[in-house]
C-alpha cells in the first residue's frame, strides 16, 4: 500500500484526510508543503511529517502526491516540479482536468479525485478517475471507493458528493430549529434529527434491491401525515429545487 504521502497544499481537506488516516493505525509517512505552512505544522505535530513551504519537497520524498490546492493555485503551484516515473498524482482541486495535470506532472500519472470531510471519521464516499488500484487501496482506508466511467461525470458527481452533502446540513439545522421551536429542548432536537437521518440511511442500505421510491411508497400510508406533508413540498416544488441548484452548480463547475 501507498505510504509515503505528500501534500501539496494543506487546507481543510488535507486536514481531514490526515486525521483519517492517523485513526487507522497504518504506518504512514506524511510530506507537507505550503506557502503558509502553519496547519501543516500543526498537523505534523499530532501525527508526524516533514514540512517545507517548497512544493518540490514532497514530490521527492512521496509516492503519491495529493494535490489540495484551491482550484486557481494548481498551475502556480506545479509551475516547474520534476516528478518521477511510478509516481501518482491525485487532484482533490475541483474542476481541474486531467489534460491541465498531466502537463505538469508527466512522467507521473495524475488521477482526480474526491474525499469529503467525513474522510475524517473514514464514512466518506470518494470518488477517483480513471481506474487505479493502488488509490483504492489507500482511498478505502478512508471510505468506500467509487471510480467514474468516465472524466464528464466528474462534476455531477463532485455536485452531489460535494455541494448536496453540505446542504444536508443545512436541512438538518433548519428541521432542529423548527423542532426546538415547538418546545423540545435543542439538544433532544438535534438528537431526534440525526438519528431520523441515520435512521433513513442505514433502511436504505438494508433494503438496497428497492428504489427509494419504493421505500418511500411502503412508509406512506394514503391520507397519512408522509403523504401529506410531501404533497406539501411537491406544490412549492420544494424537492425540485435541489435538483435545480445542482444543476447550477454543476454548470459552474464546468466553467
Amino acid at each position: 500500500m501507498l505510504r509515503q504521502i505528500g501534500f501539496i497544499g494543506v487546507g481543510h481537506i488535507a486536514e481531514y484526510i490526515v486525521t483519517g488516516l492517523a485513526q487507522t493505525g497504518e504506518n504512514i509517512n506524511f510530506f507537507f508543503a505550503d506557502p503558509c505552512p502553519q496547519r501543516a505544522r500543526r498537523l505534523a505535530e499530532l501525527h508526524g511529517g516533514e514540512v517545507s513551504q517548497d512544493n518540490q519537497m514532497p514530490v521527492d520524498q512521496a509516492d503519491l502526491i495529493i494535490l489540495s490546492t484551491r482550484p486557481q493555485q494548481v498551475e502556480s503551484a506545479l509551475q516547474g516540479l520534476s516528478f518521477r516515473p511510478g509516481q501518482i498524482l491525485a487532484s482533490i482541486a475541483v474542476g481541474i482536468p486531467l489534460q491541465l495535470l498531466d502537463r505538469y506532472v508527466k512522467p507521473a500519472r495524475s488521477f482526480r479525485v474526491l474525499p469529503i470531510s467525513c474522510v475524517a471519521v473514514n464514512q466518506s464516499p470518494v470518488l477517483i478517475y480513471p481506474e487505479n488500484q493502488d488509490l483504492r487501496s489507500f482511498f478505502s482506508l478512508l471510505g468506500r471507493v467509487h471510480t467514474l466511467p468516465d472524466e464528464t461525470t466528474f462534476e455531477p458527481a463532485t455536485s452531489l458528493v460535494g455541494a448536496f452533502y453540505a446542504w444536508i446540513f443545512a436541512l438538518m439545522e433548519e428541521t432542529v430549529n423548527w423542532t426546538a421551536g415547538q418546545g423540545l429542548e435543542p439538544d433532544l432536537a438535534r438528537k431526534l434529527v440525526i438519528e431520523t437521518v441515520q435512521g433513513a440511511c442505514a433502511m436504505a442500505t438494508a433494503q438496497d434491491k428497492l428504489s427509494l421510491n419504493q421505500i418511500w411508497a411502503s412508509l406512506a400510508t394514503p391520507g397519512g401525515i408522509s403523504e401529506y406533508g410531501l404533497r406539501v413540498i411537491n406544490q412549492k416544488e420544494g424537492l425540485k429545487v435541489w435538483s435545480d441548484a445542482l444543476h447550477l452548480v454543476t454548470e459552474r463547475l464546468r466553467r
